[in-house]
């Protein structure tokens, strides 16, 4: 050959191997990149040759490497040339020649073209046939056909295909024997795809093609693709559904299952089913809201979201959640009333309907609406009754205006209508009724039912006989009637019978205490007289002057009466007024109002100062205050004010305080005293100095004690036990300074009646220029008073005036003590201390119980355990020393060391009791010196105090010319062993 490639020589072409792959068989000859590039053939001899066949290469390299303007030649140099091959990409050449060629070389070139820079001669394969048998067949005589050769004729000799290839489906040399089961194609090289339906050997030798099509999951000729995305089951012929959840081609290419899942909506292993009604989302796993408006069916099998919306009272987009307080309907957009009773909460979340009704004021079922003209309160159920007509306020029903006639109370809401307040005590009358009875009767006319239609209602009370016809009801009791309502009737039927009178028209209404239908007008009184009916049916009379009745009567100059209804008002006077005409007061201590008729107080009792079933009377002379049971002493009996006692001149009798002269300290009326007096002028006895009236003429008022002339007069009260006095008054008859019958008067105080007791305390007064003398004490502790003077004694009056117990002492004759920790005075009756605090020591209600046994201090509340008795209760002291087993200054702390028994540590212990013992008594000692020192102190102090209880220098009786004893019966035979020396106690 003109060049070649590498070791692609000229013989490769001449070597029997059919392969045509060029670059791996190491069987074809290849030229160098040359214009002319040329192999020659040489026989060695000459031939007759009948036919060529020459093979390029097949493979991926074969352009400009084929035999495409492939020239073939014969005879060497004498070339003939055979053929010219352009054919673009021709890689096989076969040149017959039927007659015969005679040839020892056959030469093939191949010319390079024009504008080619690349170009090669490549010949795998040249075979040269020297027999000629017709195509298709081969042998000596040419008797045999050639096979399934699939290029070309077969060799005329062998029968062999060229190149040893089949055409598809046959295998061998000769291209006789088909594929076996499971093969196909060219030489049966190609295996059936393990795919095809039923039998992996049942496919097309040939073509390869399954002839009962694919298995799930693989699709082409021979069911080697599986399935592209998307498409599954057998052929491929099945499209994936797009509801898998990862997208479209996430199904399995054999089932079609979705191998993660579904899209929400859909279910079943492919996907492919949608949800049922009323289930949604992934593999529809989830139900739908029922509350979908229109039903489950319009609940979106993928979201859930009910498409329609949501049924009333729900929200959401798959309607599961309930209306928030204060919304309702569907898909809550509507919003609750303000004005539902108890708030939005009581909303119907589906209607808006107040399930607790309206607000007071607003109606309707979602209490949007006003309540309308009229109307007030909850479900607009109250009637506006205001003056004029007008309307009121339409949650609690208050008029501006203020009420209409019959009604009262906050809101007018109060039907004064008496009748109806008391129906079952009341009874009714009338002149005759209209048949048939049952449906005429008197009663009809109070039943409550106001209606004019007489002939339907059967309300009315009807009379029907001679003239003049009446009604009456009796009230049971008398009330205070300020108005009434009168209705009469609309009836054709009745106007028929009366002609063109109406059957209440100029109709005369009475008011009294007496039943009387004849005559009225002479027991009771006119109130009210029925105007024109002709286009009215129903009237209204407020009297200017309410007036106290127990019977109405209403009467009529005709046989027929219609009488609908009649409602009576009782008046309500002011609170504090009553009776007729509202004119008469009480005074109630309730303040509310008394009864209108009688005036007598709903809660009994009056205001102070006033009296009477009706509180309507002030108190007697000289009473004042609740139930007028305080008495005020105002001076010379003049008056107080009825309420508070104060006296109008601000003055007080003798003995009586201000401001209101009823409070006494005047001992000698509060106790049962005794009086005595030496001798008695006229009538004029001891205790009528003791009767609370100063006189000052004995003469005129005989309220004066008067003694005979002697030479020694006397007076004297016992109060029965010792009481502390810190003043006597003593009132004179008038004209003193005339009479000189108690000028120069001795006061003495005593404790017995021994006629050495009496102690006097001097007087520097010597003349009495008024008709009153007051001699005051240091709280001076006596029993007996005694006054007396030479002559004549006249006393108008004597006040003894209670002093105070000394400073911590108290009850009956000051006897006990009180020990208060303020050393303030006690309470002198029950000890009290002012404080509430005791002294350290003492306990009780008035501080006079020492401390218990083992205990003592501040309310007793320590604790001591003395060898003998009990310490002291004030400071704690164990005068003995200390019980076994205690120890400390109060004995009351417990000896840790009494238990030990060991003896050196009782030794010690010994020791320590005797050092103790000094050490206390030391501390004894000085504790007892504090306590003399204090108790020294308190005895000055208490001497001190005692100055103004002191009694004043003794001097015997037998030494004093004025002196008198208290015994009437044996006077001047006192005894001299008394207890108490006599002392003047005052002189004037």
């Amino acid at each position: 050959m003109s060049t070649h490639y590498i070791d692609m020589t000229a013989d490769k072409c001449i070597d029997g191997n059919p392969r045509r792959d060029a670059n791996y068989c190491d069987c074809c000859s290849h030229s160098n990149n040359d214009a002319n590039p040329w192999i020659t053939v040489d026989l060695l001899e000459v031939h007759e040759i009948f036919q060529i066949h020459v093979a390029g290469r097949n493979d991926d390299y074969r352009r400009n490497r084929d035999v495409t303007g492939l020239e073939l030649f014969a005879n060497g140099t004498n070339n003939l040339m055979l053929g010219n091959f352009t054919s673009a990409n021709a890689s096989d050449v076969i040149v017959t020649l039927p007659q015969g060629l005679h040839s020892r070389y056959i030469t093939l070139r191949r010319p390079i073209p024009q504008n080619v820079n690349e170009w090669y001669l490549i010949v795998c394969e040249v075979e040269i046939y020297t027999r000629y048998c017709k195509p298709g067949t081969y042998g000596n005589v040419c008797e045999q056909q050639c096979g399934h050769c699939r290029q070309g004729p077969c060799n005329i000799d062998s029968g062999h295909c060229p190149n040893g290839e089949c055409m598809a489906g046959w295998t061998g040399l000769e291209c006789k024997t088909e594929c076996d089961l499971g093969y196909y194609g060219l030489n049966c090289s190609s295996v059936c795809s393990p795919h095809c339906f039923n039998d992996e050997t049942q496919c097309n030798k040939i073509t390869g093609n399954c002839m009962q099509g694919c298995e799930a999951g693989y699709m082409g000729h021979n069911c080697s693709m599986e399935c592209t995305a998307g498409k599954f089951g057998r052929d491929c012929r099945s499209t994936c559904t797009s509801n898998c959840l990862q997208g479209f081609g996430q199904c399995s290419k054999i089932t079609g299952e979705c191998q993660s899942g579904c899209v929400s909506g859909f279910k079943g292993h492919n996907c492919s089913t949608p949800c049922e009604t009323g289930r949604f989302g992934e593999n529809c796993t989830s139900y739908c809201s029922i509350h979908c408006f229109k039903g489950i069916e319009q609940c979106n099998k993928s979201s859930g979201i009910c498409e329609e919306g949501c049924d009333a009272g729900y929200m959401g987009n798959n309607c599961s959640t309930v209306c928030p307080d204060g919304q309702y309907g569907r898909n809550c957009t509507g919003t609750c009333s303000d004005h539902c009773k108890n708030g939005k909460v009581a909303c119907n979340k589906t209607t808006g309907y107040c399930m607790d009704g309206c607000n007071p004021g607003f109606t309707g079922p979602k209490c949007f609406l006003d309540c309308p003209h009229g109307t007030f309160g909850v479900n607009c159920s109250g009637k506006c009754h205001c003056y004029g007509e007008t309307d009121c306020n339409r949650r609690d029903g208050n008029c501006s205006t203020g009420c209409a006639f019959g009604w009262s109370g906050s809101n007018c809401s109060n039907d004064l209508n008496l009748i109806e307040r008391i129906w079952e005590k009341v009874s009714t009358s009338q002149s005759s009724t209209f048949s048939p009875s049952q449906d005429y009767d008197s009663s009809k006319a109070i039943d409550g039912v106001q209606n004019y239609s007489v002939d339907t209602c059967k309300c009315c009370s009807v009379t029907n006989g001679n003239s003049p016809s009446w009604w009456q009801i009796d009230l049971g009791q008398k009330y205070l009637i300020g108005g009434l309502q009168i209705f009469g009737s609309e009836s054709s039927k009745m106007r028929a019978f009366l002609c063109r009178h109406q059957q209440l028209e100029h109709a005369r209404v009475y008011a009294g205490n007496y039943s009387t239908t004849v005559n009225p007008s002479v027991n009771m009184t006119i109130i009210y007289e029925v105007p024109d009916m002709t286009n009215k049916r129903h009237f209204t009379k407020e009297l200017e002057e309410p007036l106290i009745a127990q019977f109405v009567l209403v009467q009529l100059t005709q046989p027929v009466m219609t009488l609908c209804e009649l409602k009576l008002y009782e008046k309500e006077c002011e609170i504090g007024n009553f009776g007729a005409g509202c004119l008469h007061k009480c005074h109630c201590k309730d303040k509310r109002a008394c009864n209108q008729v009688t005036g007598k107080c709903q809660t009994p009792g009056c205001l102070a100062g006033w009296q009477g079933e009706a509180c309507e009377n002030v108190c007697g002379v000289h009473k004042f205050g609740d139930g007028c049971n305080n008495t005020c002493n105002c001076k010379n009996g003049t008056l107080c004010d009825n309420t508070n006692g104060i006296c109008f001149i601000g003055q007080c009798d003798p003995g009586w305080l201000l401001p209101t002269c009823s409070e006494d300290i005047n001992i000698l009326r509060r106790l049962d005293v005794q009086t005595a007096m030496s001798s008695t002028l006229l009538n004029w006895t001891s205790n009528r100095a003791i009767d609370g009236k100063i006189g000052p003429i004995p003469e005129v008022c005989n309220c004066c004690s008067g003694t005979k002339n002697s030479q020694l007069s006397w007076w004297m009260v016992d109060l029965g036990q010792r009481y502390p006095i810190s003043s006597v008054t003593v009132y004179s008859r008038d004209n003193e300074r005339k009479y000189k019958q108690l000028t120069n008067f001795k006061l003495y105080f005593s404790n017995n009646t021994g006629q050495s007791s009496y102690h006097l305390v001097e007087n520097t007064t010597r003349r009495i220029d008024g008709n009153e003398h007051v001699l005051t004490f240091s709280n001076q502790l006596t029993r007996y008073i005694k006054i007396q003077r030479p002559g004549i004694l006249t006393l108008c009056e004597v006040l003894v005036t209670e002093g105070e117990c000394e400073v911590g002492t108290f009850g009956e004759e000051c006897s006990q003590i009180c020990h208060c920790a303020d050393e303030r005075a006690c309470d002198k009756r029950n000890g009290y201390c002012q404080s509430d605090a005791c002294k350290v020591g003492w306990i009780g209600t008035s501080c006079n119980k020492e401390c218990p046994k083992n205990s003592f201090g501040d309310k007793c509340s320590e604790s001591c355990f003395c060898a003998d008795g009990t310490c002291t209760n004030d400071y704690g002291i164990c005068e003995n020393g200390c019980q076994d087993g205690y120890t400390g200054f109060h004995c009351n702390q417990v000896d840790e060391m009494n238990n030990q028994t060991h003896q050196a540590e009782k030794k010690k212990n010994a020791t320590a009791l005797v050092a103790g013992v000094v050490s206390g008594s030391i501390i004894v000692l000085i504790l007892s010196a504090l306590i003399v020192a204090v108790l020294i102190f308190r005895k000055r102090k208490s001497e001190n105090n005692k100055s103004h209880y002191s009694t004043p220098k003794s001097r015997a009786a037998q030494d004093d010319p004025d002196y008198d004893t208290l015994d009437v019966l044996n006077d001047n035979q006192g005894q001299r062993s008394a207890t108490y020396e006599n002392e003047v106690v005052s002189s004037m």
